[in-house]
Protein backbone atom coordinates (compact mmCIF):
# COMPACT_ATOMS: atom_id res chain seq x y z
CA UNK A 1 0.00 0.00 0.00
CA UNK A 2 1.23 2.98 -1.15
CA UNK A 3 2.21 6.47 1.76
CA UNK A 4 -0.26 8.63 1.52
CA UNK A 5 1.59 11.36 2.70
CA UNK A 6 3.90 11.14 0.11
CA UNK A 7 1.11 11.63 -2.71
CA UNK A 8 1.89 14.58 -5.47
CA UNK A 9 -1.40 15.03 -7.52
CA UNK A 10 -0.04 15.03 -11.48
CA UNK A 11 -1.35 18.79 -11.45
CA UNK A 12 1.77 19.34 -9.76
CA UNK A 13 4.28 18.68 -12.21
CA UNK A 14 5.28 20.16 -15.21
CA UNK A 15 5.88 18.97 -18.97
CA UNK A 16 9.41 18.48 -18.26
CA UNK A 17 9.11 16.94 -14.61
CA UNK A 18 9.54 19.81 -12.21
CA UNK A 19 7.21 20.47 -9.63
CA UNK A 20 5.24 23.71 -10.38
CA UNK A 21 5.60 26.80 -8.56
CA UNK A 22 3.32 29.48 -8.33
CA UNK A 23 1.97 31.85 -5.59
CA UNK A 24 0.20 29.63 -3.54
CA UNK A 25 3.35 27.55 -3.05
CA UNK A 26 4.68 28.99 0.44
CA UNK A 27 7.04 27.13 2.31
CA UNK A 28 6.31 27.12 5.73
CA UNK A 29 9.77 26.88 7.02
CA UNK A 30 11.62 29.78 5.10
CA UNK A 31 8.79 32.18 7.12
CA UNK A 32 9.32 33.62 9.53
CA UNK A 33 5.73 33.95 11.68
CA UNK A 34 7.95 35.90 15.01
CA UNK A 35 9.64 38.23 13.11
CA UNK A 36 9.70 41.87 14.37
CA UNK A 37 7.63 44.37 11.58
CA UNK A 38 10.27 47.21 10.22
CA UNK A 39 10.63 50.52 12.11
CA UNK A 40 9.08 52.72 9.47
CA UNK A 41 5.99 50.43 9.42
CA UNK A 42 4.52 50.30 12.81
CA UNK A 43 2.73 53.15 14.37
CA UNK A 44 3.26 53.42 18.11
CA UNK A 45 -0.15 54.14 20.16
CA UNK A 46 -0.10 56.86 23.15
CA UNK A 47 0.45 54.69 25.99
CA UNK A 48 -2.76 55.85 28.10
CA UNK A 49 -2.70 55.13 31.65
CA UNK A 50 -4.91 52.48 33.10
CA UNK A 51 -8.34 54.55 34.53
CA UNK A 52 -8.00 55.32 37.99
CA UNK A 53 -10.61 53.06 40.11
CA UNK A 54 -11.86 54.84 43.84
CA UNK A 55 -12.89 52.41 46.11
CA UNK A 56 -16.30 52.78 47.39
CA UNK A 57 -16.44 53.07 51.51
CA UNK A 58 -17.01 50.17 53.14
CA UNK A 59 -20.26 49.57 53.92
CA UNK A 60 -22.30 49.59 57.08
CA UNK A 61 -22.18 46.65 59.55
CA UNK A 62 -25.68 44.73 58.36
CA UNK A 63 -28.78 44.83 61.16
CA UNK A 64 -27.85 41.31 62.84
CA UNK A 65 -31.24 39.27 62.36
CA UNK A 66 -32.26 37.49 66.08
CA UNK A 67 -31.54 34.05 65.95
CA UNK A 68 -34.46 31.83 65.27
CA UNK A 69 -35.52 30.22 69.12
CA UNK A 70 -34.22 26.50 69.57
CA UNK A 71 -36.81 23.52 68.53
CA UNK A 72 -37.21 20.99 71.64
CA UNK A 73 -35.50 17.66 71.29
CA UNK A 74 -37.14 14.91 69.30
CA UNK A 75 -37.84 11.85 72.39
CA UNK A 76 -38.90 8.90 70.84
CA UNK A 77 -40.53 6.60 72.78
CA UNK A 78 -40.40 2.15 72.88
CA UNK A 79 -42.98 0.84 71.32
CA UNK A 80 -45.18 -1.52 73.49
CA UNK A 81 -46.99 -3.47 70.64
CA UNK A 82 -44.12 -5.63 69.09
CA UNK A 83 -44.83 -9.02 69.11
CA UNK A 84 -41.86 -12.03 69.01
CA UNK A 85 -42.15 -14.77 66.36
CA UNK A 86 -40.25 -17.60 65.37
CA UNK A 87 -39.41 -19.35 62.57
CA UNK A 88 -40.47 -23.26 62.22
CA UNK A 89 -41.61 -24.94 65.14
CA UNK A 90 -41.45 -24.51 68.76
CA UNK A 91 -39.83 -26.45 70.97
Amino acid sequence: MADKSAYVPPEAFTGNGGIKKDASDVDLDDVDFFAKPAAGQTEKKPITPPPVVIPPPPASSPAKTPEPPKKAPIVYKKSTTYQKTFAGPRK
